[in-house]
């Protein structure tokens, strides 16, 4: 999803670092036509010195420690993921159906004449991808529903908390 310039920007000015799992800081340098990656102490990338990216300052870790752990701002950031993502699965399913539709009309306008097996095989694997996409998306579709119903709640419950606290106000001052 996306290229990494976002990213890349976000490293050099500051507000994220890349480093390995092993929580020292990575040596790289950044210029603006990318990223050149270099391992600590020459190592082969392994799963100990995979390069992660996080908060460059310990204020900007606490800060997104926050939003991670705020219940309403990681739920909206999830239902904006789980959107995108049936986007994405929207778009193969559109693809699929329209492939479907050109090898319906290839087999009949008769220009092959009878369907040759390498078109029943194409359409075949067309079909299954297009059920698995369909309960994939099905699958997303229930989950996203699930957090906005969710983030209803959410909403409510904050503006029943709201509403008391302003009668609460108001009861003091009259």
């Amino acid at each position: 999803m996306g290229d990494s310039a976002a990213l890349n920007a976000l490293i050099t000015s500051n507000l994220l670092r890349l480093h390995t799992n092993t929580d020292q800081f990575h040596s790289s340098r950044y210029t603006s036509s990318g990223m050149q990656q270099t391992l600590p102490q020459n190592k082969p990338p392994t799963i100990s010195t995979e390069l992660v990216v996080s908060a460059f300052s310990p204020l900007h870790r606490a800060a997104f420690q926050e939003m991670v752990t705020d219940p309403i701002l990681s739920l909206g950031m999830n239902i904006i993921v789980k959107k995108t993502q049936l986007d994405e699965e929207m778009s193969k399913l559109v693809k699929i159906e329209d492939e479907l539709v050109k090898l319906k009309d290839i087999s009949s306008a008769g220009v092959l004449g009878s369907e040759p097996a390498s078109v029943s095989k194409r359409r075949a694997l067309l079909e299954e991808k297009m059920r698995d996409l369909a309960i994939k998306i099905e699958g997303i579709d229930r989950s996203l529903k699930e957090m906005v119903k969710r983030q209803q709640d959410y909403t409510t419950q904050f503006e029943n908390r709201a509403a008391v606290a302003q009668r609460s106000r108001s009861t003091v001052t009259a």
